[in-house]
């Protein structure tokens, strides 16, 4: 697996890491690229400009029924003012329609690099009335990738866009549960690898360094499945009362960079 080096580029928004009243500045910033050519825009067919939010064509002022209006061409843009306008026989090539998990060959567990993750699935082993050995064949790959702390490599299709993925076992001790998952990965060209230079003046000394640790191991042990969601709790308040307003609260972080250093001493 690999990516491609780019500087630290345009962030999405700046914020901080909080947490009582230390505060890590910190831009966040776009972690995989889309694929190219994956995102199309719509244009108009008289002029080939492009498409206002309010489906008003921004060249010849052409107003259609709406940004999905059937008769708009569909263009892959470089820039405002170079793109490609790709026809319906061609964006119907494009779409891959082989239903097959195609494996790609084996990867060791310890050598994926999380930052590939972009989604997942659940694969389970297929209902017949046939007489087939469907469960059996699906608990013995199970075995053999958790056996060997292997993933396979494989390339699959979801509504006809082909994306790459990895099948990995998943044991869950507490229940006894045993299931393969499917993995989405981005493909190598799609990871952004941000070439960070720090000045020297910059680099933690060792009392610092100790610092960030004692930061670290004082922070609470938490389960992630156990976070509640804050959108989800409000938007349910909002259904049972829907004549009430409802805001979700922002906390504010009233510390400074330092703080963090600060409360360790």
């Amino acid at each position: 697996m690999q990516g491609k080096n780019v500087s630290s580029g345009r962030s999405i928004t700046s914020t901080n890491i909080s947490f009582g009243l230390a505060k890590i500045p910190v831009s966040i910033s776009t972690l995989v690229d889309k694929i190219d050519g994956a995102s199309l825009s719509g244009v108009c067919p008289h002029c080939k400009d492009s498409i206002g939010n309010i489906a008003t064509c921004k060249g010849c002022s052409t107003v259609f029924t709406s940004n999905r209006d059937p008769t708009l061409l569909k263009a892959y843009k470089y820039s405002d003012d170079e793109q490609v306008i790709i026809s319906a026989e061609q964006r119907e090539n494009l779409k891959n329609f082989d239903s097959q998990i195609l494996v790609q060959g084996s990867i060791p567990i310890e050598e994926i690099d999380s930052r590939y993750f972009t989604g997942g699935y659940y694969l389970t082993p297929q209902k017949s009335k046939k007489k087939t050995d469907n469960t059996k064949a699906y608990l013995t790959i199970f075995e053999g990738l958790r056996l060997t702390n292997t993933a396979m490599v494989v390339k699959y299709s979801v509504r006809s866009k082909q994306n790459l993925g990895l099948i990995i076992a998943q044991f869950d001790e507490s229940t006894n549960t045993k299931s393969l998952i499917l993995k989405e990965i981005c493909y190598g060209e799609q990871l952004r690898v941000f070439d960070l230079e720090f000045p020297q003046d910059q680099i933690p000394n060792e009392t610092e360094e100790q610092a960030g640790m004692a930061f670290i191991n004082n922070l609470p042990s938490v389960k992630p499945q156990d976070i509640v969601n804050d959108f989800t709790v409000k938007f349910e308040e909002i259904l049972k009362n829907p004549d009430q307003v409802i805001e979700l609260e922002t906390p504010v972080s009233k510390g400074s960079v330092m703080d963090m250093f600060a409360i360790q001493a």
